[in-house]
């Protein structure tokens, strides 16, 4: 099946008389294409006077739940410290941290929390540094020192090639991107 076949809405058309019944059930396409074949049987059949019924629904299918690892987004926790809308993530408070480098890597943190609830594992490094950049805590010069040096909260490899380093988050890398989003929530 294709990604439009996917996407059509089925349609239903029924005709029901007390001698005769006729269902067509499919794409809307379809069943206007059937329709179309049968019209003037349809007709015929109502002007004879029956007591027809005529009714067509069409229903659209909801599409497919989310991933157990993707909450939907009402769901998402911390809305007044980090905004999540498709793929793309927003954060609203500056990170704390009393150096440079304790900012970058709690801005980093959080960052990667949000992309981890939208089911995403590994994020290049380039789009940290530019969530760094936006926070103003960027220590150019020193920032993939910096994520490496909180090797228990972050992970930073090259995976794809030595030009293409990544960072993902551990499990006590989570833990701390949680406390730190409940300290910016409970910031006024």
């Amino acid at each position: 099946m294709t990604n439009n076949e996917n996407k059509t809405q089925e349609a239903r058309l029924v005709l029901s008389t007390p001698n005769l019944s006729l269902e067509i059930v499919g794409s809307e396409t379809f069943v206007s294409a059937q329709a179309q074949v049968f019209q003037s049987a349809i007709i015929d059949r109502l002007q004879s006077g029956c007591e027809d019924q005529l009714t067509a629904a069409t229903t659209q299918l909801p599409g497919p739940p989310p991933a157990p690892h993707q909450p939907p987004a009402a769901t998402v926790p911390f809305p007044k410290v980090v905004h999540i809308e498709g793929d793309t993530v927003q954060l609203l408070k500056k990170p704390p941290g009393k150096s440079t480098s304790e900012k970058a890597v709690a801005t980093v943190l959080i960052y990667l929390w949000a992309k981890r609830q939208k089911g995403v594992d590994r994020v290049p490094v380039a789009v940290l540094r530019e969530e760094c950049r936006k926070a103003g805590c960027l220590d150019s010069p020193n920032f993939v020192a910096a994520l490496r040096d909180a090797r228990e909260w972050l992970i930073i490899d090259d995976a794809k090639g030595p030009r293409t380093l990544e960072g993902g988050i551990t499990l006590p890398g989570e833990e701390e991107a949680r406390r730190l989003l409940e300290e910016l929530s409970n910031a006024e």
